[in-house]
């Protein structure tokens, strides 16, 4: 009974607090409905980010395969843990429910709220954390069935052969936990482009770009954070408009701001369709308006190559790691 009041409250902490926190800030995040009709937007939390590149070499496709199978193989090693054990007190059933239990609120958070003021790609952060969360409650299991299903291994064969068979299950393991330790850093290869979420160069000289082709801040950049923030850096707040949904910075930023959403939408049809960017410049009453890419974006040669088609103008930064389209209306 205990445990079961325990795993309600997380399962339902997590949506009623925000539900109460936007109820006092006076938003709306949105209507109560049936949340298994929302399934689909909760898978999509298992979804590669779009840094992930479609094709690479062979060996990045197996290298990324191993960390496909990383979250069913800490599922089937920590159940199989859990089962073999015999006698089960309840501090020992608190692991496995608790992950369910997280795992079930990140669900119900993902598919009943919507955050105000965040994009499509922020909406799944909160959902996020807490399905990592639920897996630290499995690693455990997931190390102590992996040594019992090798002792198992081991036990059945000959003793000649079992100082091999336990070399070669040492070197598995410290080969198994050498890519997982790869795989938890920023990585920039053939299959993945992400660096990290930091300011480069290139940020700075494509933000420096932006400011020397205008003498007077008349104009709006639709660009990820690391672009603004280099800017910001450089020049501070200088330019916000004024519009009938509050004051707008000239960059698409703080995140969930309309133009951020409008950034998303043009690269989301690969630059195609610029009636986002006139959208964009209607919303703040300028005539100029510069889209920004980066190259660690999935698909950036389509989104370069749509953009080309409708831009009025384009600069390529640091032999192609970020390109910039001017628009003129």
């Amino acid at each position: 009974a205990i445990s079961a009041v325990g795993l309600l409250k997380i399962i339902f902490a997590a949506p009623l607090l925000f539900y109460v926190y936007f109820f006092i800030a006076g938003n709306h995040p949105t209507a109560f409905a049936n949340p298994f009709d929302k399934i689909r937007s909760f898978l999509e939390l298992f979804q590669r980010p779009y840094w992930y590149s479609e094709n690479s070499p062979l060996i990045f496709e197996w290298l990324y395969a191993w960390e496909r199978a990383l979250p069913p193989l800490a599922m089937i090693f920590g159940l199989f843990a859990f089962i073999a054990i015999r006698q089960k007190n309840k501090i020992l059933w608190l692991f496995p429910l608790t992950a369910l239990a997280l795992g079930l609120s990140a669900f119900f958070l993902r598919v009943s709220i919507i955050f105000p003021n965040l994009n499509n790609l922020e909406q799944s952060d909160y959902p996020l954390r807490l399905l990592k969360i639920s897996a630290l409650w499995i690693l455990p299991w997931m190390m102590w069935g992996a040594h019992r299903i090798a002792l198992f291994i081991i036990g059945i064969h000959p003793k000649k052969i079992r100082y091999s068979l336990t070399t070669i299950f040492i070197f598995a393991c410290s080969g198994a936990l050498t890519l997982s330790l790869y795989l938890s850093y920023p990585q920039e290869n053939f299959k993945v482009h992400f660096p990290g979420y930091n300011v480069t160069a290139s940020d700075f000289k494509a933000a420096r770009w932006i400011h020397n082709d205008n003498r007077e801040y008349d104009y709006i950049v639709l660009s990820n954070p690391l672009i603004a923030v280099a800017a910001i850096t450089d020049y501070g707040f200088p330019k916000y408009f004024d519009t009938p949904d509050g004051s707008q910075f000239y960059y698409s930023t703080p995140s969930g701001s309309h133009l951020a959403y409008l950034y998303q939408a043009t690269w989301s049809e690969f630059g195609l369709n610029r009636r986002y960017i006139d959208e964009a410049m209607d919303s703040v009453g300028v005539k100029k308006a510069y889209f920004v890419i980066p190259s660690f974006w999935t698909k950036f040669d389509r989104i370069v190559a749509g953009a080309k088609t409708t831009a009025d103008h384009s600069q390529m930064i640091d032999n192609g790691k970020i390109y910039i389209f001017t628009y003129i209306k």
